[in-house]
């Protein structure tokens, strides 16, 4: 048991079996979501004494935040909400590292800074935002938990990585999500302009139950994974079986709580997670050049898409039997061509097809299938996601794809340096 200290800020958690305040302040994490939940998670992140934390949100400060948000303010209304929670919530823990990265996590977090993290923390509204995630999760085999809330639920989810055998969060998925999802898009991938995005119905007291639900579940997991050479009673709250996916479902009106495993999907059903995103045998990270003077942008891209052909030359030469078949996976669609069918305008005559071409295709609303050039809604776009070789080489012979890694068989390239916050 450990002495009392009226000088040492966390002399009561020093009190409590099994914790140690020291692995807590080592800790890395990432929060994916500064809203209602963010709020509250790191609040209690940093009364444990975390050591860093990581912020990531693209999205403002909007008055319906302030009944849920207990960092915001109306002065903070129009700010980006990860850089407003961050100035404020400094001051409660002024010994925790503490950075907001503004922005979508498809173009801020990287592969190679997501393996840095102890654990990444998914508090967002969002199915895409939590399929990212858990495509990163697999193919670093990092670990990751799922947070949601609804007006009387709270939910928090646990995917370790132990083994391919493991479920992923696409494996419990109904089809029912991935069809919602899909009615935010046309057939190929664009934004649909008109869809009305789904608010939640919710308040701060479920955001407030899962924060504290899932701050006590990563905490008795931490334990345990830096710990697993004690015996059990030696672990925080009799430790935590940490050999597969589960699920902690509270009703916070009945009030019940309970826990459930999460199965990985039967081979009849497939899933699109662990199909698609296989651990990575090799890892290369495509790392900036030294910066200087002389580098301008177009000198950057040039170095960079140097170091991309030799990863490929690399993973190309690994297995010879493979060699002919192997295909290039991006971890974004990609609009690689345009054109109109009515006036067969194309992106050789026109600016605005020019400045499509190589642009993500979930990042464009579908109001763009209307020609600039002959006001018909008749524009065909060349979208994809997978590439041989050859066809990766000859549309990015000169130029790195807007996407944030490649995969090739079960190799990964990190372009992350390229367009990642740093």
């Amino acid at each position: 048991m450990s002495t009392f200290s009226t000088s040492d800020r966390f002399a009561r958690h020093r009190l409590i079996e099994g914790f140690s305040q020291e692995l807590v302040s080592s800790l890395r994490l990432a929060v994916v979501g500064a809203g209602a939940i963010g709020n509250e998670l790191i609040k209690n992140l940093l009364l444990m004494g975390v050591g860093t934390i990581d912020v990531y949100d693209f999205d403002t400060v909007e008055l319906s935040n302030l009944t849920r948000s207990v960092f915001l303010r109306e002065s903070d209304l129009g700010q980006n909400k990860a850089q407003a929670l961050v100035s404020r919530a400094q001051e409660l823990q002024p010994g925790t590292t503490l950075r907001a990265i503004p922005g979508d996590i498809t173009r801020t977090l990287s592969l190679s800074q997501f393996s840095s993290y102890d654990m990444v923390i998914a508090a967002v509204d969002n199915i895409e935002a939590r399929l990212r995630i858990n495509e990163m999760a697999l193919i670093m085999q990092r670990d990751w938990m799922n947070l949601a809330i609804d007006a009387r639920s709270a939910v928090v989810e646990l995917f370790p990585f132990r083994s391919t055998e493991r479920a992923c969060y696409a494996c419990s998925l109904p089809s029912s999500v991935f069809e919602r999802m899909a009615e935010r898009y046309s057939c190929g991938g664009l934004q649909r302009a008109a869809l009305l995005e789904r608010k939640i119905p919710t308040t701060a007291l479920t955001a407030s139950a899962v924060a504290a639900l899932a701050c006590s579940e990563m905490l008795r997991f931490i334990h345990q994974k830096r710990q697993e050479s004690l015996p059990p009673e030696a672990l925080l709250f009799g430790g935590y079986r940490i050999d597969g996916a589960q699920r902690v479902y509270m009703d916070t009106v009945a009030p019940t709580i309970s826990r459930t495993r999460i199965r990985k999907a039967g081979a009849e059903r497939g899933c699109p997670g662990c199909a698609l995103h296989r651990p990575a045998k090799s890892f290369i990270r495509v790392t900036l050049p030294d910066p200087g003077p002389s580098n301008k942008p177009h000198v950057y891209s040039h170095a960079l898409r140097e170091q991309v052909d030799q990863a490929i030359n690399r993973i190309n030469s690994l297995d010879e039997s493979k060699k002919d078949s192997l295909v290039v996976r991006l971890s974004d669609a990609l609009i690689l061509n345009c054109s109109c069918a009515q006036c067969n305008a194309n992106p050789e005559d026109t600016l605005e097809f020019s400045a499509l071409r190589g642009a993500r295709a979930r990042e464009q609303k579908d109001t763009i299938a209307s020609c600039p050039k002959c006001q018909q809604v008749a524009v065909v776009f060349d979208i994809l996601d997978t590439l041989t070789i050859a066809e990766f080489r000859s549309h990015f012979h000169t130029n790195l794809p807007d996407c944030a890694w490649l995969t090739i068989d079960d190799h990964c390239i990190d372009l992350g340096a390229a367009f990642a916050h740093p």
